[in-house]
């Protein structure tokens, strides 16, 4: 839960995280797929910005029964096609997730998706495996304090240091890259990856 100041209201928000298939950032000497992510406000309600997403991601409205108890873990694993647009804002350039769609006929390869929620202590040890940029926005949230959970420092000399030219978070297969930093490199826009097999277009 995070408070807006702004209009004086709380809110429930997550965080979606797609690797990005074919392309790879070099981090010290190691290499990890790169990672593209957008944050929601965790509402399935029939205006809200998550419905809209998800529903564009499986190819087809929900039904009123479908959204009764709708389990969004549903979504890890599930692949994707992303529209990104590069944009220019305060802090300096960055990608914008402006559009999800079904990989029609594709499925990803296998993954061991990251998970943590503030309301699971079971996830918690998670959250120092994420890039600290995301512990940041996690801190952020009502009652953190009280988790025993704290930010990875920004000068982690313990981890390897990262490329200047970069800007968006990268992930690996089965977990994420350590907290060092929060800049990474970016995908380009408009690639598409090929991958094999045939699945459905809705995968949730």
């Amino acid at each position: 839960m995070q408070n807006n100041p702004r209009f004086g209201t709380s809110s429930r928000k997550i965080r979606l995280v797609w690797e990005v298939l074919g392309q790879t950032v070099r981090i010290g000497d190691q290499e990890y797929p790169r990672q593209i992510s957008k944050e929601f406000t965790n509402s399935l309600s029939d205006r809200s910005n998550l419905r809209k997403a998800l529903q564009s991601w499986r190819g087809k409205s929900f039904t009123p029964q479908e959204l009764k108890g709708f389990d969004l873990r549903k979504v890890l694993g599930a692949g994707a096609v992303l529209q990104v647009m590069h944009k220019t804002g305060e802090n300096g350039d960055y990608a914008n997730i402006e559009t999800i769609i079904p990989m029609v006929g594709k499925k990803p390869p296998a993954v061991s998706p990251v998970v943590f929620d503030l309301d699971d202590a079971g996830t918690y040890p998670a959250f120092q495996t994420l890039p600290r940029y995301i512990q940041e926005g996690i801190a952020k949230s009502e009652g953190f304090e009280f988790t025993g959970l704290t930010v990875a420092p920004k000068n982690n000399q313990a981890q390897s240091p990262l490329p200047d030219d970069s800007c968006v978070p990268p992930a690996q297969t089965g977990g994420m890259y350590p907290p060092v930093d929060d800049r990474y490199e970016e995908p380009p826009a408009g690639e598409f990856y090929d991958i094999p097999d045939q699945v459905p277009a809705a995968a949730f």
